[in-house]
């Protein structure tokens, strides 16, 4: 199977400054800065509990939030 090659567009990224989450008294995330660009392979890496789940969670909750924004 070939595999398709994808040209980044240079507009679209996931973008994050500063992102820090508290769940109670815990800090999950601190200070997180994060730039995705369309098109690129990234890698999330850390120990268990490092807030890896938490960041996805945030990204998925974050772009469906603006797709619904958008389609609206």
């Amino acid at each position: 199977m070939a595999r398709k090659i994808i040209n980044p567009c240079g507009f679209h990224s996931i973008k994050l400054n500063n992102l820090s989450v508290t769940i109670g008294t815990d800090q999950i995330l601190e200070n997180i800065n994060l730039n995705i660009k369309c098109g690129t392979l990234t890698a999330i890496i850390g120990h268990n509990g490092a807030g890896k789940s938490t960041l996805f969670k945030i990204i998925v909750l974050l772009v469906s939030f603006v797709i619904n924004i958008i389609n609206h």
